[in-house]
């Protein structure tokens, strides 16, 4: 039983020992590092030995002036790794680690390589070798973990490149986006990089909106302006919208000067036309007027003809019958000299009507 565990034990043993070896021997090709530098794939970093001495101070300074600093070393797979990809020189180096330790606090950690490290402490001042750790450049518009993700094409500057770690825009956007990874497409009348640049006012169409990009304005402009970004003002004679009319050669003034927006004169119109864009002749309007005065001349006489003739209708029409009266009663009193009123009496007399008074 005792020999089953051992042998048990020792089986895992090996298993969990030649699979970390397995992962620790990984050696990865140089990718988004400049040459001479290994790619660190677990950090997305690149690494570089130096073998001119220096001191700590300097050594660091060097490393910082490459854009990174001393390597730190925070698990084995990093000390492997440089092992098997970085180092080929044997020697001791130093790495970015200062020793603050009581007793220890002029000394900095260097780790000694003879095909594998030994750690260990030495005074800060030595001239030893050392290695620089920066940060890796990841190539093509990538960024992010082994360089996976690609930057937005919206990102402004060369290559549309971003930021290697989180792909923000470090140099902005270009014309009609903005946001941190300039996925944003620009709004409220705004346009060009970052959306920092506003619509004109002039430009044509709804809410006078303007192309993302460049600021033209897609839909013309209103009345009164013309070019491509619509500021500028109509010329001398010109009107509405895109200046595409032309003012009343009838317009008063110099140079027959018309409001830019609408057209109306602004002095007026010269003699003979009238309205607000000087386009209708006066004479014609005239004409008209008399044209409209004769007929209504002509209508009231017609009118009155045929009030006449009603009169004189009724009136034959009412004295037949008064004569005929007249006739059955007897009356020889000629036609002549007979009144008004005894006409109308005999009339009245004839109907039945005894009692009717006359004047």
């Amino acid at each position: 039983m005792k020999l089953q565990q051992i042998s048990v034990s020792l089986s895992i043993g090996c298993v969990i020992y030649f699979f970390t070896l397995a992962l620790d021997c990984i050696t990865v090709a140089d990718f988004s590092c400049a040459p001479g530098w290994k790619s660190y794939p677990y950090l997305a970093t690149c690494i570089k030995a130096f073998t001119s001495s220096k001191n700590w101070y300097e050594a660091k300074n060097v490393c910082q002036e490459e854009g990174g600093d001393l390597v730190k070393f925070r698990d084995k797979k990093k000390v492997k790794f440089l092992a098997d990809n970085v180092l080929s020189v044997h020697g001791t180096y130093w790495i970015g680690k200062k020793f603050y330790l009581k007793g220890y606090m002029n000394d900095c950690v260097e780790y000694t390589y003879f095909g594998y490290f030994v750690p260990n402490i030495n005074l800060c001042t030595k001239p030893f070798y050392f290695i620089c750790e920066v940060p890796s450049v990841c190539e093509n518009n990538t960024y992010g973990a082994n360089c996976s993700n690609r930057c937005s094409p919206h990102c402004g500057g060369a290559n549309n490149s971003c930021d290697i770690t989180n792909g923000s825009c470090a140099n902005g956007c270009v014309g009609g986006y903005h946001g941190e990874l300039c996925e944003s497409v620009c709004e409220n009348n705004t346009y060009g990089a970052n959306c920092s640049n506003r619509c004109s006012p002039h430009c044509g169409g709804a809410n006078n909106s303007c192309d993302i990009t460049n600021g033209s304005c897609a839909n013309g402009c209103v009345g009164g302006y013309r070019g491509e970004f619509c500021e500028s003002v109509c010329e001398d004679n010109t009107y509405g919208v895109s200046c595409s009319k032309r003012c009343s050669p009838h317009c008063s003034g110099v140079n027959n000067t018309c409001d830019k927006t609408n057209g109306t004169c602004v002095f007026g119109c010269v003699h003979g036309y009238g309205g607000a864009l000087c386009d209708i002749e006066i004479e014609s309007v005239e004409s008209a007027s008399a044209s409209i005065g004769t007929m209504s001349y002509s209508k009231a006489a017609l009118v009155a003809f045929i009030i006449l003739f009603t009169f004189v209708y009724s009136t034959c029409v009412c004295l037949v019958p008064m004569r005929r009266a007249l006739h059955h009663a007897g009356r020889s009193t000629p036609l002549d000299i007979v009144t008004e009123s005894e006409e109308l009496s005999l009339y009245y007399s004839s109907l039945g009507y005894s009692d009717i008074l006359t004047y």
